[in-house]
């Protein structure tokens, strides 16, 4: 995982040129490493706009979600 200061750093889209099957898999190996809920592709050093959540469900299951160049709107 990357160091707090390159967490700072900018995000850039991701394109259809990008391997998002390899960056969806990279962040869930990096996930399962710890004992973690989350993590964004900058995590990892991928400065790309991607996000990987194990969604907690009412039955206590999980689902994963990968989401691609999110936008926080208000």
């Amino acid at each position: 995982m990357t160091n707090a200061k390159s967490l700072s750093k900018v995000s850039v889209e991701l394109t259809t040129d990008d391997d998002i099957i390899s960056l969806k898999n990279d962040m869930i190996e990096s996930l399962n490493s710890t004992d973690g809920s989350g993590i964004a592709a900058p995590q990892i050093g991928i400065f790309k706009r991607a996000i990987f959540v194990k969604e907690l469900l009412k039955d206590g299951s999980t689902r994963n979600v990968f989401v691609v160049n999110p936008k926080i709107i208000a």
